[in-house]
């Protein structure tokens, strides 16, 4: 499951208890506070590289589509698009990816 390839790639790079941290210290009701804890949070997570199991087993994946193959990626919540919540348009999504890149990041 990719939020499990997530949550791995996080704990390998030991961002994981950092996040953890980071949201327990926040104050929900400071607009300011949530807004500095969010920044923290994507400069954390998008500093994350992929570990190499990983990676290799993405690569792995998608040369099995094919030559080249292009292919969109999106990044997904794990409770997405559910009967009580709706995330459309918040999510990052990458069209016409192809070949091996040199570094993949979780973002």
């Amino acid at each position: 499951m990719t939020s499990d390839a997530y949550r791995y790639a996080l704990e390998s790079a030991g961002v994981r208890e950092q996040l953890g941290t980071l949201v327990s210290g926040v104050n929900a009701e400071d607009e300011a506070d949530l807004d500095r804890a969010a920044a923290e949070a994507q400069s954390l997570v998008r500093a994350v590289h992929l570990p190499e199991d990983l990676s290799a087993a993405v690569l792995s994946a998608y040369h099995l589509l094919g030559e080249s193959v292009i292919v969109a990626v999106r990044s997904s919540g794990a409770g997405e698009d559910s009967a009580d919540t709706s995330f459309a348009g918040m999510n990052a999504t990458f069209t016409n990816v192809h070949g091996t890149p040199s570094c993949w990041r979780v973002w």
